[in-house]
């Protein structure tokens, strides 16, 4: 009988050692890559709005298609200098 394996573990087996430790330990250490997420994806999105504010305020004859393009790369430096740790992750 041809059994199917993840990662080297028959599925019988994995579902096994779920039920015995619990969902708890499934999702353990997620806590911290979440905040990461959280945190980055916030300052991303808000620096993205003020860019596109400012640009939209002080120069009102660019396109809207050059006001987001510009408001995107700014707000992505942005948030690669103020949470490296996940582009260095990225990388790595």
């Amino acid at each position: 009988m041809y059994r199917q394996m993840i990662h080297g573990i028959s599925i019988p087996k994995a579902a096994g050692q779920l039920r015995q430790d619990g969902l708890r330990k499934l999702y353990r250490g997620l806590l911290p890559p979440l905040c990461q997420k959280t945190i980055s994806t916030s300052i991303m999105f808000g620096t993205f709005d003020q860019y596109k504010k400012m640009l939209h305020g002080r120069y009102p004859e660019l396109s809207d298609i050059t006001t987001t393009g510009v408001s995107a790369a700014l707000a992505g430096c942005t948030e690669a200098v103020l949470c490296p740790m996940e582009r260095i992750q990225t990388v790595l």
